[in-house]
């Protein structure tokens, strides 16, 4: 969180209005008229608020401040990442989602990919050898770097005295969010044996919020959670029938973003899907 590193967000924010829009009609075109897709819509949102609802009771538990969610109308725009640490680039993503989402009165939806394998670590910066003198030091936050959705907290006592050091090399520093940050050092304290997906979630929101008046324009769902509903599994059955048709206007919608915006990274903004004889990733 406390990286100093440059950031570039491509393509600039005052060019996502209407890409939303552009995007909003492209799938209103091809997929949006499946009653499938519908209903799939309105689960995500319920989905994403039961989630909300349940941080804000864990929380609360623990007397950890939690921020409010703002609701939008129409559109919905999304991200996805794994419950991992954040750190500045990756938090300049939700930063931008909850600031599209609050100008154009949308809602904002974060997927937590619990479904992925993979560590979690605590990180801060120091100084080092680094270019911008910087250097990421870190420390395991749960035991194990397998399923994210199985992982817990573990508070060791080496992860305790990481903590502290941290805080101390903060201790100079003055920010809003540095200063939530040292907050957020007694949080990870309150949550040893919570899910490392639970947790993640938590703290990047509750960081996020306060640095935002105490409220923000996204919601989280975890992948897994969602996935587990009839609507979502229809949603994925509708896309897998129709397989030929998905992967062909993906991949020309994506080549096309490229062609007008002069991206010549064939993995930016995403990679191609592939096709495997008959078989269509």
């Amino acid at each position: 969180m406390t990286d100093c590193y440059d950031i570039e967000c491509s393509p600039p924010r005052h060019e996502w209005p209407p890409l939303v829009q552009e995007n909003a009609r492209t799938l209103a075109s091809l997929f949006l008229k499946v009653p499938a897709c519908a209903q799939a819509r309105v689960t995500l949102l319920e989905e994403a608020e039961r989630y909300d609802r349940y941080l804000a009771d864990k929380a609360a538990a623990v007397n950890i401040p939690y921020p409010t969610f703002v609701r939008g109308t129409g559109q919905i725009i999304a991200c996805g990442h794994q419950p991992v640490t954040v750190h500045s680039g990756l938090f300049e993503k939700y930063r931008q989602l909850n600031l599209c989402a609050s100008e154009l009165g949308i809602t904002g939806v974060n997927f937590v990919l619990d479904t992925d394998v993979g560590g979690v670590d605590v990180l801060f910066s120091a100084s080092g050898e680094s270019p911008k003198g910087l250097t990421r030091i870190g420390h395991p936050l749960a035991e194990g770097h397998g399923w994210y959705g199985g992982q817990q907290v573990s508070l060791s006592e080496s992860l305790t005295r990481f903590l502290d050091e941290a805080v101390e090399g903060l201790s100079l520093a003055e920010s809003s969010a540095v200063a939530s940050m040292k907050h957020l050092r007694s949080y990870i304290a309150r949550l040893d044996g919570w899910s490392i997906v639970d947790a993640q979630t938590l703290l990047r929101r509750v960081f996020h919020g306060s640095l935002c008046k105490g409220s923000l324009h996204y919601l989280d769902v975890p992948l897994q959670q969602l996935m587990r509903t009839p609507a979502a599994i229809e949603f994925a059955a509708t896309f897998l029938f129709d397989a030929r048709r998905v992967h062909s206007t993906y991949n020309r919608v994506l080549q096309e973003h490229r062609r007008v915006r002069k991206i010549k990274n064939p993995a930016n903004p995403f990679p191609d899907l592939e096709t495997i004889g008959q078989r269509y990733e």
